[in-house]
């Protein structure tokens, strides 16, 4: 969590689609603080007009070249003292002729954090009936019952976007999402932040393919030998959405978009009992949840649980995915 959501210059958040009426396209500087794939070229970037600016530990990834930044000036340096070193200088700066310009400029990103808002707020009430949870709606019944302090981390894959959008974060080391390893990092990265932080309420988000990548067998039993609970928050499509979409994605006229049988194997058919594995290996609440209605109340006792020193996992059922459904 490196910006907060509440602030009014927060305008969205871009994952790999970048975003409709971005600030980025239209920014005239850029400033890249960490991040080692800020855009995916082929889908947003910044104007060719834009000055932009790199701070990095590892500007140009020596080590292993992952992406190449087309910038102004780039800095190898630690963001903490890079940051620190603007800011002392941006407070010797006199901006009194420029004030109308910042005002307007404020102004105008204020705006667009006002829609970006109202519009994941639309997305949440937007529900179609008690037998279909749609996973803006799951996420807000979640954000209810959070507080501002409990550390949330998302590996929702093909959810990244509405878990960032609709839970809203806006208190420094309290979202994580995994910057290295692939699909299964939530259950120990969930393990390892309640011993790093065994007062705080650890809540870990994944779809139901990470959730079986983070063999959770292990981790329940790890959660309960080293009195490390959390609550564990599936959003089940029962099936391989993520690589599929990736695959249709890149070959959008290829197989992969036509097909509508399972004979790619990207679909959990029987699904798995994922509440009762997580009980059976030391989790002391799991509850299955195929209605809307059913989600707060289990939400409520996956909660108490974990606050009772247990491990508890709410598998939520979406719609299920299907080969040949639409991107996105």
């Amino acid at each position: 969590m490196n910006f907060p959501h509440d602030h009014k210059l927060y305008a969205g958040n871009h994952w790999s689609q970048g975003l409709k009426n971005g600030v980025l396209e239209s920014a005239d500087v850029v400033l890249v603080i960490d991040s080692d794939v800020p855009w995916i070229k082929t889908t947003f970037k910044p104007s060719s007009d834009a000055k932009v600016y790199h701070i990095d530990c590892d500007a140009l990834k020596v080590n292993m070249s992952l992406f190449h930044i087309d910038t102004d000036l780039t800095c190898q340096a630690d963001a903490r003292i890079a940051l620190q070193q603007l800011n002392n200088h941006l407070e010797s700066i006199d901006t009194s002729d420029h004030q109308q310009s910042v005002q307007e400029r404020t102004e105008k990103v204020s705006t667009i954090h006002d829609e970006y808002i109202d519009h994941i707020h639309s997305l949440e009430v937007k529900h179609a009936s008690d037998d279909i949870i749609k996973p803006h709606y799951a996420l807000s019944r979640l954000r209810a019952h959070l507080d501002k302090d409990s550390i949330v981390m998302s590996e929702g894959i093909s959810n990244f976007r509405p878990i960032c959008d609709v839970l809203m974060r806006s208190v420094p080391g309290t979202y994580f999402t995994s910057n290295a390893t692939g699909l299964g990092w939530h259950g120990g990265a969930a393990i390892g932040a309640k011993l790093a932080q065994p007062d705080k309420t650890i809540v870990a988000i994944c779809g139901d393919g990470s959730y079986l990548f983070s063999i959770p067998s292990t981790v329940h039993w790890m959660a309960r030998k080293y009195e490390a609970p959390f609550l564990t928050v599936i959003l089940n499509n029962r099936g391989w959405k993520s690589p599929m979409l990736s695959a249709m994605d890149v070959h959008k006229s290829g197989y992969s978009s036509k097909a509508k049988s399972d004979d790619l194997h990207v679909t959990f058919d029987p699904p798995c009992d994922h509440a009762a594995v997580a009980i059976a290996a030391g989790a002391g609440f799991g509850a299955t949840v195929k209605r809307a209605s059913e989600i707060d109340d289990a939400l409520r006792k996956g909660l108490e649980c974990v606050r009772n020193g247990r491990a508890a996992v709410i598998d939520i059922w979406l719609p299920k995915f299907n080969p040949g459904d639409p991107v996105g």
